[in-house]
């Protein structure tokens, strides 16, 4: 799990356009929004991953795999520089 929180600088996109391009790119995710205005440092949702191995290594990947979507969410950016244009 990882929260999802208001950025600095909002992001042109919205939530609900987000959404669509992280379940794109990881339809496993699960997306809990709050439906909270954004601002920053509010917690405005949260996203879960499951997993059915539980031993440390799959932990680490599903946690990073939650804090790189809840990235995208809040700042409109792949944190690892993925873009779906090439």
């Amino acid at each position: 799990m990882a929260n999802v929180l208001g950025a600095a600088q909002q992001s042109a996109m919205t939530l609900e356009s987000g959404c669509t391009n992280l379940y794109a790119r990881m339809p496993e995710a699960r997306v809990h929004l709050y439906g909270k205005g954004e601002r920053p440092g509010r917690k405005i949702g949260h996203i879960n991953f499951l997993g059915t191995d539980i031993d440390q290594e799959n932990l680490t990947k599903l946690r990073e795999r939650a804090e790189l979507a809840a990235h995208w969410l809040s700042h409109g950016q792949w944190a690892d520089g993925w873009n779906p244009h090439g």
